[in-house]
């Protein structure tokens, strides 16, 4: 078994992350479906590897196609979706986490992997390959809290009194994704589902009256949607088939 960490590890994880990523682009699953389903036992390290290197896919493809790495021999059966991931920790990380063949050979084609580099943030006119992705990919690396509120115990308009009350403003929100910009102290309110109010990532309310009284709900807004669109009548009796852990 190798051990996650010592460089054949992380050569396995790469190589592992490599496949996960051509299988993607091949439409025969998920990210998160692929990574579940390998024999590795390091599926979250691995996740974090495929989405990275997703996130900055177009970019690193171009700066492999115009380097010398496809060119080197160590390579010559490996997946490119496999190189990409190397090129990810090697130009974002500037460092690979394994040693041997493959080190040696992306250090001998070092100069012509930055000059590759450079020539892309010359023609798209930004400064480093982090400035290439667009707010929605730089959404993703963000969170919003979301709360659900009890309506068995409360209201929306003393919920949000409440909170106003300990220094709260509350913004109205055109979309979901307007919620990605919300500040410390600030909430608002799902443009989807009126009793579900959204926050910044940061916001801590585990010792707030409204959550420890059960007026304030943490719920996230994929859970609440079930019911919202069921919407069953006053006196329905409800059976929930799908109760965590799923």
């Amino acid at each position: 078994k190798l051990r996650f960490g010592t460089p054949l590890g992380m050569e396995y994880l790469y190589k592992e992350a490599g496949r996960i990523l051509y299988l993607v682009h091949q439409r025969r699953g998920s990210p998160k479906s692929l990574c579940l389903s390998s024999n590795s036992d390091r599926k979250k390290a691995l996740f974090a590897i495929v989405c990275q290197t997703l996130k900055y896919y177009d970019a690193l493809k171009t700066i492999l196609d115009e380097s010398d790495l496809l060119s080197q021999p160590v390579f010559e059966h490996e997946k490119p979706t496999v190189l990409l991931v190397l090129l990810h920790d090697f130009v974002l990380n500037r460092r690979m986490k394994c040693g041997g063949p493959w080190k040696a050979a992306f250090q001998q084609c070092k100069g012509s992997i930055h000059a590759a580099k450079d020539r892309l943030l010359k023609k798209s006119g930004v400064e480093k390959l982090q400035d290439l992705l667009s707010e929605d990919a730089n959404i993703s690396d963000r969170a919003i809290k979301c709360l659900r509120i009890n309506t068995l115990r409360t209201t929306l308009a003393s919920v949000s009194k409440a909170l106003k009350r300990d220094g709260f403003t509350e913004i109205k929100l055109a979309s979901h994704q307007a919620a990605f910009a919300l500040q410390p102290k600030q909430f608002g309110r799902d443009p989807n589902i009126p009793e579900l109010l959204l926050f910044a990532s940061g916001t801590d309310l585990h010792d707030h009256a409204l959550y420890l009284n059960g007026s304030l709900i943490f719920q996230d807004k994929a859970s609440c949607m079930p019911a919202y669109c069921l919407d069953p009548p006053e006196g329905a009796v409800c059976l929930d088939a799908c109760s965590a852990p799923g």
